[in-house]
């Protein structure tokens, strides 16, 4: 990529101002172009639609010996696609049915850094904006870099020059909002705003405080048009990334994923909840914390207000996991051996008390730990009355659950088959994080299933009061 100056800067803002958009729709679009590449004579570039995290390959088409391509025209939805070559060799383009034709030309066999837009106001100012921005991060990060050694008056220097960079950046932003107001782009720069925070008017709000609760203000979750493109799942990414605003607890990732859900749902866009549901359950199923994923399902999938939202059939099938595992269902059972070697029948074992608890947890669990007192409580207040625990650990060693058993002087029933998240209890009953309790009744109904003892304790009052 070329280095682009402040006066590059100021021919594409003018460049802008000339450009417009048609606001008659074509029945049809048209992308196409050459390449200077001789080599790829005769090789094909694929064409993909961007959905969030994901690119569904749209068509493909051969580079002929003139070095020229061409998709058969067709119409296409409005957003971004990708123009590939392969996997790493690739670049966005915007399609927008108000323009026919999409004329591209490439100057070596990096595509991203070498395309020329021939025709279509759109990615002419794509690529200008990309330009523009990589220019202002590659000058942001040069200061960054010479910061912690520099002295207060170059400090003061940097600083005066990241400011003036970022006031070119945000005027070119401001023009092309200005100007192509019915553009894609426009609604894909929008969405890259940030609110700023100045202290002066920020009443009690921390800077920190400040960014987590105007994180999405720029964010239209009303417009599905979005979609097609990443802004959406970038924005949700980064706010689960970024610790100002999502601590990295189980509790802080919990309050965040509320927070994005209810922000989501002030857009009151089914095609977005959609989205954004589907993108969150499938990175917290593919690449974890699978607590989240089942928190996720517990908390927006199976609640009455979400049962119409369509969701991946991989998703639905495991959400029905989950639902059977909630109260009023049968729980199921499991024999495993005690610390003694002596083998357990859940379903035995419940049958025989009045009410059951099983307790999920692992002698390395500090949470668990913390729990204890209040779980302890509980169990000396019922047990002489009928109430049964069940304690079932995921410890994958003998050793450390023993001594845990005994440090804790745990005299319910204790069982583990040392296999961890991969134990049968586990698998049977979709734990993944501890502690997990729940409450079953002589037949293996379940009760309850708190999230805490706090929340045990109302249901097991309940279940003694006759």
């Amino acid at each position: 990529m070329k280095s682009i100056s402040f006066s590059r800067i100021a021919q594409v803002l003018s460049l802008m101002l000339i450009a417009s958009f048609s606001t008659l729709s074509v029945a049809a679009q048209f992308v196409h172009g050459s390449v200077s590449e001789r080599s790829w004579s005769g090789q094909y570039l694929f064409l993909k639609q961007v959905q969030g995290s994901k690119a569904f390959l749209i068509d493909s088409t051969m580079i002929n010996e003139d070095l020229y391509f061409a998709f058969p025209k067709r119409s296409y939805e409005m957003g971004f696609y990708t123009l590939s070559k392969a996997p790493k060799n690739k670049v966005d383009i915007i399609i927008n049915p108000t323009e026919e034709d999409v004329l591209l030309h490439f100057e070596d066999k990096y595509l991203a850094s070498s395309m020329i837009v021939r025709g279509s106001d759109e990615n002419f100012l794509l690529s200008n904006f990309k330009a523009v921005k990589d220019q202002t991060d590659r000058l942001v990060g040069q200061y960054e870099k010479k910061w912690d050694s520099a002295t207060s008056e170059q400090r003061t220097s940097y600083q005066t020059k990241v400011d003036s960079i970022i006031a070119a950046r945000d005027k070119f932003l401001v023009a092309a909002q200005k100007n192509h107001p019915n553009s894609f782009f426009n609604l894909y720069v929008k969405s890259l705003q940030e609110a700023q925070y100045f202290p002066a008017t920020a009443s009690s709000e921390t800077e920190a405080q400040f960014k987590r609760n105007h994180y999405f203000d720029f964010t239209d979750f009303s417009d599905e048009r979005l979609i097609n493109s990443r802004v959406f799942t970038d924005r949700i990414r980064d706010f689960l990334k970024d610790e100002d605003c999502t601590p990295k607890t189980e509790q802080g990732f919990m309050s965040s994923l509320d927070y994005i859900m209810g922000e989501v749902s002030t857009g009151a866009n089914d095609q977005v909840r959609e989205f954004c549901l589907n993108y969150l359950l499938g990175q917290f199923n593919n690449y974890g914390p699978m607590f989240l994923f089942e928190y996720m399902v517990e908390n927006y999938l199976l609640e009455e207000s979400c049962s119409d939202l369509s969701v991946d059939e991989i998703y639905q099938r495991k959400a029905e996991q989950y639902k059977n595992l909630r109260p009023g269902n049968i729980a199921p059972n499991f024999v495993i051996a005690d610390a003694n070697g002596q083998f357990v029948d859940i379903a035995a074992a419940a049958a025989k008390s009045k009410g059951t608890v099983l307790f999920f947890w692992s002698s390395h669990c500090h949470f668990c730990k913390e729990q204890l007192p209040e779980f302890f409580k509980l169990f000396n207040q019922y047990w002489d009355k009928g109430l049964t625990v069940i304690a079932v650990s995921l410890d994958e060693q003998k050793a450390p659950w023993m001594q845990a058993v005994n440090s804790y002087n745990m005299t319910w029933t204790n069982v583990c088959d040392f296999n961890a998240w991969k134990s049968q209890a586990a698998q049977l009953y979709k734990i993944h994080k501890t502690p997990v309790y729940y409450l079953l009744s002589p037949e293996m109904e379940i009760l309850a299933k708190p999230k805490v003892v706090s929340e045990l304790k109302p249901a097991v009052d309940k279940l003694f009061e006759n």
